[in-house]
């Protein structure tokens, strides 16, 4: 870091200048994180790291207060509450569709209200600006190594140019000023690459600013002087205007005609489920360090892991959009923290575990179970290990434990029995793998098999240990792999059911063809799930029409989609734990539909490439939904995986589309961890269906044809967008085009019901339970007595309504404690109403004091602007009669509370 390469007397100089307001710093953050990418866990963890180091390193004079979000290519509402939440003042940005820049100029509204959760007031209101001409300089006036645009002020020369060059500038100031409601004009100096060299810069606004205000004497009106941002949003406060709102998103970005800045939301997938794998576990171990004293240890272990997170958060890092060999590093940079994140799992259970002098284990994580490959469950054929599962969720979960097996030399697996934490033998089931991760490419295993098993009811926020006993003396009873006869003259479907579902799939083709609720009458859907890809758009961005698409721009050949073979190989694996009913459509498009016995939730994994490009034509692939769902061309995303946005093809809420080609990519949104379409005829919400579809990572998607719900979860192009990474989005891995394997969970149920399950389910996405294993000689029996099974930090389970969204090592030995209400206003009939919380009966370790603070963990209480707006009511917000000191909080709807807790 340039700080820490710094002597004393410079930063001493540096702190000055902070101090005395010369030098401001806005955003903040670890890196200025993406908005369209980012979950908003990550976006504020990202936020308050940075924030802690400059207010950690200059006081609280570092602490920004207003959001510098220039560079993304879109603007989230939740980024804009996650800002107004930390008590930021203003938000500026750069990027927003050109057509609703124009209406803004034309209409003195490139500046507004921004509020970003209405239901939570002030609280989540923040002023937000366009800027006027990018975050670049006016043209004519860059000045540095590689633009010489220069004031030659010698009247000698036969380059003078003053006179030129003040006409210009206050031309250009004027004709910025109509585009603004007050007298206050923001005009940036600087850009990519700039300030390389900072003298010729200076030197040059120097004179810039004396001989512009020399006009004056002349009748001219602009007055050019240096500032701050947080010195511009001061000068609007002060005018006393009525300001216009916005609640809703700014997203898709167009930047013209046929670039609409969608192709980023599912560019480079591994990568962005590697960086949400890695939060989630991110968010396991801040807990560990807060709760285990061997764990608190490890901080800069901790801190790697913070500060990866952080970097990746960056916009163009979890984009996907940066060169190759940057994204190689970035993985680079993961791994580290991946490494350092499994030493704290490793203390922490052992320190939770190995009690009254027992040994400590050696454990051994499994990182490749994503592709099946485990090396320490594939080579113990024999003998006994455990499996100690953390989960870091406030209330108990049962996830799927799953790990690779190989055969031996009878041409089965081992047998396994296996004990949980209370001494019961568990349930489970042995699959073979299905044939395409067997040949994945880079697949460095000999597994063919891959163990089951429910952890049941996990302790929350804690530990449980599972025995396992490897034998080989007798065969492994190996549930065996179907085929089903998929032909055109079959008329009867194929019927799989669990508790709640009954999913049947056509027999002439093999694919789902409906889906009926067992639990809940009338509730049944007609359901085809299929593979299509569109050819991705050629071009060499000679002009508007010629643009290609790349790793931002996504735009089609075709405005429908490709599709794949119909007749569909089809197989189903059926259980004692669950049933696998595996597709494989191309030998690089398959999936496999999971369900276990027990759960309202449906699973699609699917696996994605090598995507062929033989034929020179790249080929962006998406999984479609299509259903007799009567949605309208109403469709639902959410807003960094928090908020819900509503959305309707071919409509922006501020603006008018007008016509253009690109009738796919103008609807395609960023979903981070759901999508829906339901009957959008709400007289009976019992009887009204909805489909939602839960992400594993950050894709993107719409309803680009009614009762359809389509998310693409793979892409690879040949020719570059020409938007700044310079190469084709063409990668590859082991010699072959990159394979991604992820996860989509679907829910049919009522309108009524379906918040309950996918807020659920999308807090289990974040918070996954982590496990790993270690040898043990000891029997099921004298581990149990050994060492402590089960152990959980909390004194209860929160509420069904209520996350425990951070605990972590903070300042001075305590602890920073985030609580989340998951549920947004009218979702659902009970879960929806406010929730109380005794914020002493939480944590099983004794608290001594608890602070409440800003988002950030920063400040007690911000002191904000207050703005008038447009149809802004006199009423205050709603009072909630809170006793902090006796520990007392009612948490909203949506509402995320933040307290800085010191344990006795």
């Amino acid at each position: 870091m340039w700080w820490d390469e710094q002597n004393e007397e410079t930063r001493d100089n540096y702190r000055r200048m902070v101090d005395e307001g010369r030098l401001e710093f806005i955003g903040g953050g670890w890196s200025m994180n993406d908005e369209a990418s980012a979950h908003y866990t990550a976006i504020i963890d990202n936020m308050s790291w940075g924030w802690k180091f400059l207010e950690d390193t200059f006081g609280t004079c570092g602490r920004p207060k207003i959001g510098w979000q220039i560079d993304p290519f879109g603007h989230s509402r939740e980024q804009a509450a996650i800002f107004a939440e930390m008590g930021m003042d203003g938000l500026f940005f750069a990027r927003l569709d050109y057509r609703d820049k124009t209406k803004r100029k034309n209409e003195q509204t490139m500046e507004m209200l921004w509020r970003a959760n209405p239901r939570l007031g002030a609280k989540s209101e923040i002023f937000t600006g366009a800027l006027y001409n990018h975050y670049s300089p006016p043209p004519g006036f860059c000045f540095d190594l590689l633009c010489s645009d220069v004031i030659i002020d010698n009247p000698n020369s036969p380059d003078y140019n003053v006179i030129s060059k003040v006409s210009d500038l206050i031309k250009w100031a004027e004709d910025e000023a109509k585009a603004f409601k007050t007298n206050h004009v923001m005009i940036t100096m600087g850009n990519d690459f700039n300030y390389q060299d900072a003298h010729v810069w200076y030197k040059n606004l120097d004179k810039l600013i004396r001989y512009v205000n020399a006009e004056q004497a002349s009748g001219s009106r602009v007055n050019l002087f240096y500032s701050t941002p947080s010195c511009y949003l001061k000068g609007l406060n002060d005018a006393g205007v009525t300001w216009p709102t916005k609640t809703d998103d700014f997203f898709p970005y167009a930047s013209d005609p046929h670039a609409y800045w969608t192709g980023y939301f599912i560019s480079r997938p591994t990568f962005k489920g590697y960086i949400r794998s890695s939060n989630a576990m991110l968010q396991a171990v801040k807990q560990m360090s807060s709760l285990a004293p061997a764990a608190g240890s490890l901080e800069a272990e901790l801190n790697l892991m913070r500060e990866a997170l952080g970097i990746n958060q960056h916009h163009d890092a979890v984009t996907g959009t940066a060169k190759q060999h940057v994204t190689d590093d970035y993985y680079r940079i993961l791994h580290n923290a991946n490494v350092a994140g499994w030493k704290i799992f490793e203390a922490a259970a052992n320190s939770a575990s190995a009690v009254n002098g027992a040994p400590k284990l050696a454990y051994s994580p499994c990182p490749r179970l994503n592709i099946s490959e485990c090396a320490f469950t594939e080579s113990t054929t024999s003998g006994n290990f455990i499996i100690t599962v953390y989960n870091p969720l406030g209330r108990p979960q049962s996830p799927l434990i799953v790990f690779p097996v190989v055969a031996l030399e009878n041409g089965s697996p081992p047998t396994y029995v296996i004990t949980d934490p209370e001494g019961n033998t568990v349930p489970h089931d042995v699959f073979p793998l299905p044939q395409p991760i067997l040949v994945l490419p880079g697949r460095n295993s000999n597994a063919e098999y891959q163990v089951h098993f429910v952890a049941r009811d996990l302790p929350p926020v804690g530990f449980a240990s599972y025995h396992v006993s490897v034998s080989t003396a007798r065969k492994n009873r190996v549930k065996r792999e179907v085929k089903l006869k998929v032909n055109r003259s079959k008329k009867q479907g194929f019927v799989f059911e669990n508790d709640f579902y009954v999913i049947t799939l056509d027999s002439a083709t093999g694919h789902v063809s409906s889906i009926e609720r067992k639990d809940q009458p009338g509730i049944s859907a007609s359901v085809r799930q299929e593979f299509m890809f569109y050819n991705g758009m050629r071009g060499f961005n000679q002009n508007f029409s010629d643009r290609a698409s790349g790793a931002y721009i996504f735009r089609p050949e075709s405005q429908a989609p490709l599709t794949m073979r119909d007749q569909l190989d089809v197989s189903f694996v059926a259980g004692d734990v669950l049933t696998e009913i595996r597709a494989y459509t191309e030998d690089w498009a398959s999936h496999v539909i999971r369900f276990r016995s027990d759960s309202e939730v449906l699973e699609s994994e699917w696996i994605a490439g090598p995507i062929p490009i033989d034929d020179g034509v790249g080929k962006e692939l998406i999984s479609r939904f299509v259903t007799d769902i009567r949605n309208g061309a109403k469709f639902y995303t959410d807003s960094n995986g928090k908020l819900t946005e509503p959305r309707t093809r071919d409509y922006r809420p501020t603006f008018e589309l007008g016509d253009d080609t690109e009738a796919v990519s103008r609807n395609y949104y960023p979903v981070l961890s759901r999508s829906y379409i339901r009957d959008e005829d709400q007289s009976d919400p019992n009887l009204s269906r909805q489909l939602t579809i839960l992400t594993d990572r950050a894709q993107g998607g719409g309803s680009i044809v009614d009762g359809a719900l389509e998310l693409m979860v793979h892409r690879r192009l040949l020719y570059d967008d020409a938007f700044g990474v310079g190469e084709a989005l063409n990668e590859s891995a082991f010699g072959t085009g990159l394979v991604a394997r992820g996860l989509h969970k679907f829910i049919l149920t009522s309108v009524s019901n379906a918040a309950k399950l996918y807020r659920a389910e999308e807090v289990k996405d974040i918070m996954r339970p982590l496990y790993a294993f270690a040898p043990t000689s000891l029997s099921a029996k004298k581990w149990l007595t050994g060492y402590a099974t089960k152990v959980s930090a909390l004194k209860a389970p929160l509420p069904e309504n209520v996350n425990l969204m951070t605990l972590e090592p903070w300042r001075d030995g305590r602890l920073l404690m985030r609580l989340e209400h998951m549920f947004e206003p009218g979702e659902d009939a009970v879960l929806s109403n406010s929730a109380p919380i005794e914020l002493l009966d939480i944590l099983a370790a004794p608290v001594l004091s608890i602070r409440e603070t800003d988002l950030s963990g920063s400040q007690v209480a911000p002191v904000k602007m207050k703005w008038d707006y447009e149809g802004k009511a006199d009423k205050e917000d709603e009072s909630l009669n809170d006793d902090i000191e006796k520990g007392v909080i009612t948490l909203r709807p949506s509402e995320i509370r933040t307290f800085v807790v010191t344990l006795a």
